[in-house]
């Protein structure tokens, strides 16, 4: 499907009001999942062994300052204006403890952490804060007692995580399609104005502005990813929607880059795809291995002919130098656009990267891909150890949301249709689980034996991570953002990109 076609399905799943759900599903409600056990287990799709997207078009406000109505944190009974009363009870010290600093959770992005509810604990909204300056289509980040998120509308804002209550708002000069970052006190966000991405740097106590890089001045160049953080640093990748789906003959390439995250400074770019070709965005956020200071990043399609080898691929960069080490391609000679609509598959590694270990202690990388197969590689060779065909590819992704990694357990969204699956680090399919709604492009997450994801029916859906569903609550919107848990509270976003407004919200067990 293309990706104007697609977006159309996008903005209409938008506006259907009528597929959220009026209450919440209680745990032993009838199960929807088809568990695989036994002689059964058996994927519907092959797993290969070794050798063997749509995104809504980037726009926001200048640089000015928030509209007073432009905000509003809700509790569980009803709105308050920004600056009113503590809505919940306040977190002990002890329960603040863990965070949510980046996208993945870590540095690995196993978008898994500590200090969810139990297993079974039905959810219940602490407190909400509503936007209607632009949606919210990331994961909110937990640090320092905050929840920092930034909406499609140019606004990054920064509130209480016990109560919701909006401590800061500040104004950037596009859109942010991604997730916001913390270290060292400062909040780093990807603003995605086009022909001139940057990341913008702010004080996490006030909101102030510390700096801002343009990362490419590139003719419909733009950024998707969200920011990676390792010792002290930022990396990011930028891509180019604005090129792909509406430009006759885009020359934009996809580069890596690693900031001074103290004050901005490019130390290197490294582009992904060689001069005078094209393509080779990166839509992901990046891993890093902190043994090794490797950063893993995925690629997507060229727009002309020749493909670079690099594209479609999963690359291993130097942190010190940006030098590409290996590169593994999955999808050669995949060229397309949506204006000249060559036969390429569109075969993008648009979910971000996981590192983690198979059951003998081999370090691996793992990434989705929209060909509908998980990849498996081995993190020194960038040789693939197994490959999982878990859905099937497509211009809307087989795989464009996130995965998650805890344990034994990969668990991922399919986009179309969409549903869960779980995979055990071996490649072999565990269960998979058909959500109610045709479109999964939410990433998902995991916290004490539970799996979390957002809907485009508008519902926070649970289950254990044996695939049993345990619940479904309604979150008042669609979402293609993700779940981030810390200090015994789940935080889920609203918006598609497509909103005008969208909303924060904080659910306890």
């Amino acid at each position: 499907m293309s990706a104007r076609t697609s977006g159309a399905l996008v903005a209409s799943i938008a506006a259907t009001g009528s597929l959220l759900a009026a209450a919440t599903v209680a745990v032993g409600a009838p199960a929807l999942t088809r568990p695989l056990t036994g002689a059964s287990m058996v994927s519907p799709w092959p797993i290969l062994r070794a050798g063997a997207n749509s995104r809504p078009t980037p726009g926001g406000p200048a640089a000015g300052e928030l509209p007073a109505s432009g905000f509003a944190a809700t509790p569980a009974a009803g709105t308050v204006a920004a600056g009113a009363p503590a809505l919940t009870t306040p977190m002990t010290a002890a329960s603040t403890a863990s965070t949510w600093p980046v996208y993945g959770a870590d540095g690995a992005n196993t978008r898994t952490a500590a200090g969810g509810p139990a297993a079974g604990a039905l959810l219940h909204q602490a407190w909400r804060f509503d936007s209607t300056s632009g949606d919210f289509s990331g994961t909110p980040v937990i640090a320092a007692g905050r929840v920092f998120a930034a909406s499609g509308g140019g606004f990054a804002v920064a509130l209480d995580e016990a109560t919701g209550k909006p401590l800061w708002t500040t104004a950037l000069d596009g859109p942010v399609n991604g997730s916001a970052a913390y270290a060292s006190g400062r909040v780093y966000v990807a603003v995605a104005r086009v022909g001139s991405p940057s990341v913008v740097a702010l004080d996490a106590g006030t909101g102030r502005v510390l700096w801002r890089t343009v990362l490419t001045t590139q003719s419909g160049s733009d950024v998707y990813a969200s920011p990676q953080v390792f010792q002290g640093d930022v990396v990011i990748g930028t891509s180019a929607l604005f090129a792909e789906t509406m430009q006759s003959q885009p020359t934009a390439r996809g580069s890596v880059l690693r900031l001074d995250g103290a004050h901005g400074k490019i130390r290197w770019q490294t582009m992904t795809v060689a001069p005078g070709l094209t393509g080779g965005g990166v839509w992901s956020t990046a891993a890093v291995d902190p043994q090794t200071a490797v950063v893993y990043e995925g690629t997507g399609n060229a727009y002309s002919p020749p493909a670079d080898p690099h594209t479609d691929s999963i690359l291993a960069i130097d942190f010190g130098s940006g030098g590409i080490l290996r590169s593994f391609q999955a999808t050669p000679n995949d060229v397309w656009t949506e204006t000249t609509r060559p036969t390429g598959p569109d075969a993008d590694f648009g979910a971000s990267p996981n590192l983690f270990r198979l059951a003998d202690g081999t370090p691996v990388v793992g990434e989705g891909q929209k060909s509908g197969v998980y990849w498996t590689l081995r993190r020194d060779t960038l040789q693939p150890v197994w490959s999982t065909r878990v859905a099937p590819g497509s211009g809307l992704g087989g795989i464009l949301g996130s995965t998650a990694v805890a344990g034994s357990h990969i668990v991922g969204p399919a986009s179309e249709p969409g549903e869960l699956w779980s995979l055990g680090t071996d490649g072999s399919v565990s269960w998979l689980e058909p959500s109610p709604e045709p479109l999964k492009w939410g990433a998902t997450s995991m916290s004490n034996g539970v799996v979390y994801a957002v809907s485009s029916s508008g519902m926070l859906q649970t289950w254990s991570t044996a695939g049993v569903p345990l619940g479904a609550t309604p979150i008042a919107g669609p979402s293609f953002g993700g779940v981030s848990i810390a200090g015994g509270l789940v935080f889920v976003e609203t918006g598609t990109s497509f909103g005008s407004s969208g909303s924060v919200q904080a659910f306890s067990g």
